[in-house]
């Protein structure tokens, strides 16, 4: 009998872990190939607005329209944050100087992105792991459980 409720519940949790709901799985990404791979610690830090230059090269995030539901998945995953709290961290790092807001697109297609990206040579941009297009620098890849 405890074997087969010990059965029960490892197959519970291994369906609960696979299942697409409890992770997004998101990539980090530019087309400037001298731009290396982030740690974790280094993608909060962009997103938080903490810092704006990698390995000594100044970036500039794009980020999807506030109505993109994965804008809203991807800042609850990586921060534990809503996009209206994210506004107000952006607002103060902006006001403050110490950084400037990403670049919001209006729609949140692949092209619109690669289209910013080939302008901003220093881009960096987010995407759900089934979108992101061939032939781009992948700088950091997650399974974010969101929070």
């Amino acid at each position: 009998m405890k074997t087969s409720w010990l059965s029960l519940i490892f197959v519970t949790l291994i369906i609960a872990v696979a299942s697409p709901a409890t992770a997004y799985q998101y990539v980090i990404f530019s087309l400037n190939s001298e731009i290396k791979p982030l740690s974790k610690s280094q993608t909060k830090m962009l997103y938080r607005g903490k810092t704006n230059h990698i390995q000594g090269i100044n970036v500039h995030l794009v980020d999807l329209p506030t109505s993109s539901k994965h804008k809203e998945q991807f800042y609850r995953a990586l921060l534990g944050k809503n996009p209206n709290q994210m506004q107000i961290i952006w607002a103060r790092q902006s006001f403050s100087g110490r950084a400037k807001a990403p670049f919001q697109l209006r729609k949140s297609d692949t092209r619109s992105i690669l289209s910013w990206l080939e302008k901003n040579s220093t881009g960096i941009a987010y995407l759900p792991i089934k979108e992101v297009p061939r032939n781009v620098n992948i700088l950091y890849i997650s399974d974010f459980s969101p929070p």
